[in-house]
């Protein structure tokens, strides 16, 4: 109210973190009633850990960081930004080899500010009742072997992630990416156990709450699909909230600049929509377990019913670390 605006009509939305902050805060009890509708971009909800793997994880950052157990809030509360990260960066490297599927940075469920994990909370349809717009990208996984390189995208990792899982689960999804342990199918795979398929379960349970939104972005300049990173982990970003000058310049250097300009309006214009009327536009339909009504975003829109049904039943069953 003090910006002008109508806190009764505010839209919670985020990307990645942002997108995981956006979820968890969905079954935060203190955060109900503060926002109307809620926008979740390649999401990682099920990144949230149990109190005993949270506390393993700080006492681990504390003897990264080379402190005694008594020097520790204080070199917390005083040490420069840059060893901070430098911390954070080994750490996470480090987790991501031993326990590939999990991120080492995520809520954690208390008890008392998160009493639940978000996944339940989901699943039984008690998330806050606003109605929600959900989705991924076609390709997330295919940056983070080039850049924050935290994922299970390489044989190595998906195959330490798959000995702690149920058995079975191996077998079942190594069949929905026929081309493994290839680059871009291992990077495929560790995008969508991270971004997508809990985006899913999230979609399904909200189904039972409230209005729930699913899309995929599927647009790619011809840059990003010559290269193979087509629309990958944080694509979608350029469309939401434009892109000018060099950039823009970069991505449509091999053509796609109308494509692109018309992808632009169309993302824009259900995200406002959404923002200020609550659904996204005609076009877009609601999602539920039963239809699975997903918006994949390109050049020219379209509706399709469970996309990569295979991929998802697939992955039906896998119950991530916590």
């Amino acid at each position: 109210a003090a910006f002008g605006g109508d806190p009764d009509n505010v839209t919670l939305f985020g990307e990645s973190a942002g997108g995981n902050a956006v979820t968890t805060l969905m079954t935060t009890p203190a955060a109900r009633g503060l926002f109307a509708r809620a926008i979740a971009q390649s999401p990682s909800p099920a990144a949230v850990y149990e109190q005993q793997r949270a506390a393993r994880w700080a006492g681990e950052f504390i003897e990264t960081a080379d402190v005694t157990e008594s020097e520790a809030v204080d070199w917390l509360s005083n040490a420069p930004a840059k060893d901070f990260a430098a911390v954070g960066r080994t750490l996470a490297d480090r987790i991501s080899d031993d326990e590939p599927g999990t991120r080492v940075f995520g809520p954690t469920v208390d008890g008392d500010f998160l009493p639940e994990h978000p996944m339940d909370v989901f699943a039984a349809g008690k998330a806050h009742p606003v109605p929600l717009i959900i989705g991924t990208n076609a390709h997330e996984g295919r940056v983070f072997p080039f850049f924050l390189n935290i994922l299970p995208t390489d044989r190595k990792r998906i195959e330490r992630m798959f000995a702690e899982t149920e058995p079975g689960l191996r077998e079942r999804v190594l069949a929905a990416y026929p081309k493994y342990p290839s680059l871009w199918a291992a990077a495929d795979l560790g995008g969508d156990v991270t971004f997508w398929q809990p985006a899913i379960l999230v979609a399904e349970g909200h189904a039972q709450a409230a209005p729930t939104y699913s899309y995929r972005y599927d647009f790619a300049t011809g840059l990003q699909r010559l290269t193979g990173l087509g629309a990958t982990h944080a694509a979608e970003m350029y469309a939401v909230f434009g892109l000018d000058g060099f950039w823009r310049r970069v991505l449509t250097l091999l053509g796609g600049f109308d494509a692109f300009e018309k992808v632009t309006d169309s993302v824009q214009n259900h995200w406002l929509n959404f923002v200020k009327y609550g659904v996204p536009g005609d076009d877009w339909l609601t999602y539920d377990g039963e239809n699975r009504n997903t918006l994949l975003i390109d050049e020219v829109n379209r509706i399709e019913r469970d996309p990569r049904k295979h991929r998802r039943l697939a992955w039906e069953g896998h119950d991530h670390p916590r």
